[in-house]
């Protein structure tokens, strides 16, 4: 292959890519169902919504008294919740006692604990529980910890799965950016989150070594 033919192929892969993609956006763009963009505007730091010194944020009061306390969906139906907190002063009980009372709980899940070191920091010790066999659209009340120190919380599943079911839920996110520098430092991390962001990275860059070795094979073919 010449180095006209290589060029031209570029070009015409190149051009093919552009093209699809913008048949992919006219498409989006005529199903789609815009609207004008809110001319809310977010107020500088600090909030004025959440203050840091609101007692949202306080330590709980208590010798090793669960922190950091949240629950995650736990199956694809919303049926299963995963609860997640820390202790710091020592593992203590990882089970979830919860009921549809307050303060009332008549059943019990038993969770597991782990914690991690990374470079001089030691974490707490975290605790992750799976409460499932829930029903539909309940308020549930859960305790965890023990003694004076156990806390209470609630949380309520969704709606029976229905095209028509209403359903308000909320996303939170963390817009950070990760340094190739920091890649070394996130392999060390045990957590699953770590683990998948290090295999995302490791397969843009494979993908981009691939791309690479193909074009440089077109453009400099070997005789």
């Amino acid at each position: 292959m010449t180095m006209t033919e290589a060029t031209m192929m570029c070009m015409c892969l190149l051009l093919l890519q552009l093209s699809i993609t913008f048949f992919v956006f006219m498409c989006c763009v005529g199903n789609g169902n815009a609207r004008i963009t809110s001319a809310f505007v977010r107020s500088e730091f600090p909030s004025v919504d959440i203050p840091l010194d609101n007692k949202v944020f306080a330590v709980p009061k208590g010798y090793n008294a669960p922190q950091q306390v949240h629950i995650t969906q736990g199956d694809y139906d919303g049926k299963a919740v995963i609860v997640s907190w820390v202790t710091t002063d020592e593992p203590g009980p990882s089970k979830v006692q919860y009921g549809t009372s307050e303060k009332t709980y008549d059943y019990t899940a038993e969770g597991t604990t782990t914690n991690y070191t990374f470079y001089k920091y030691q974490s707490g010790y975290i605790h992750h529980c799976l409460v499932d066999g829930l029903e539909f659209d309940t308020k549930y009340y859960y305790n965890i910890g023990s003694g004076n120190s156990s806390r209470e919380f609630w949380f309520q599943t969704p709606p029976e799965i229905d095209p028509d079911a209403p359903y308000i839920f909320g996303i939170i996110g963390n817009s950070c950016t990760v340094h190739t520098g920091q890649i070394p430092s996130i392999s060390k991390q045990p957590d699953a989150y770590a683990q998948n962001l290090l295999e995302t990275i490791k397969r843009l860059v494979e993908f981009a070594e691939r791309y690479l070795s193909l074009l440089k094979e077109l453009l400099f073919p070997m005789h």
